[in-house]
C-alpha cells in the first residue's frame, strides 16, 4: 500500500514538475526590450524574436491603456500574411508606425518614426505563436533631446 502511495505521488510530483517546466518554456519563447531609450528625430525599434525562430503566429502593437493590453497602431497574422494598420491612429502616426518583421521566422518587429518627446510611454504587443496565446509584452520608450556634443579639438598629428 505504502508503495502505491509512494509511486502515486511520484507521478503528481512529475506531472506538476512538467507543467511549471511548460509554463517557463511558454515565458521564455518569446523574448524583446523591455526599455527603450529614443531621441528626438530618431526611430525606435520594438523587436521581438522567438527564441526558436519558430514561427509567430499573430503581433498587434500599440499603447498600452492602463492595465488591460490595448494594441492599436499595427496587427500582423501569419496566417494570411496580413498586416492591418488601425484606421482610427490618423494619418500623421500611420506614416510614422510600421512592421519589418517576419513572423514566419519568429520576427515580430515594429518601428516608431521621428520620435517626439510626446512619444515617451509605455507600449505593449501583444504576441502568439504556438506555444503561448497573446502573451503581453510590456516595452517603456523614454525619448530625449540629443544632447549637443562637445566641440573637437584634434591634438594629433596629421
Amino acid at each position: 500500500m505504502v508503495s502505491k502511495k509512494k509511486s502515486y505521488l511520484t507521478k503528481i510530483v512529475f506531472r506538476v514538475s512538467l507543467t511549471l517546466f511548460e509554463i517557463v518554456q511558454q515565458e521564455n519563447s518569446i523574448k524583446g526590450p523591455t526599455h527603450i531609450k529614443g531621441y528626438i528625430g530618431e526611430d525606435a525599434s520594438f523587436m521581438w524574436n522567438t527564441t526558436d525562430q519558430k514561427k509567430i503566429l499573430s503581433a498587434s502593437w500599440g499603447i498600452r491603456k492602463g492595465t488591460i493590453p490595448d494594441p492599436q497602431f499595427i496587427s500582423v497574422n501569419s496566417y494570411n500574411g496580413r498586416m492591418t494598420k488601425n484606421k482610427d491612429i490618423g494619418d500623421t502616426l500611420k506614416r510614422r508606425v510600421e512592421f519589418l518583421g517576419n513572423l514566419t521566422i519568429g520576427r515580430a518587429w515594429f518601428v516608431l518614426k521621428n520620435l517626439t518627446i510626446n512619444d515617451t510611454n509605455e507600449y505593449i504587443a501583444s504576441i502568439s505563436d504556438d506555444e503561448s496565446s497573446d502573451l503581453p509584452h510590456y516595452v517603456r520608450l523614454v525619448v530625449a533631446e540629443k544632447e549637443k556634443g562637445k566641440p573637437f579639438t584634434f591634438m594629433g598629428v596629421i
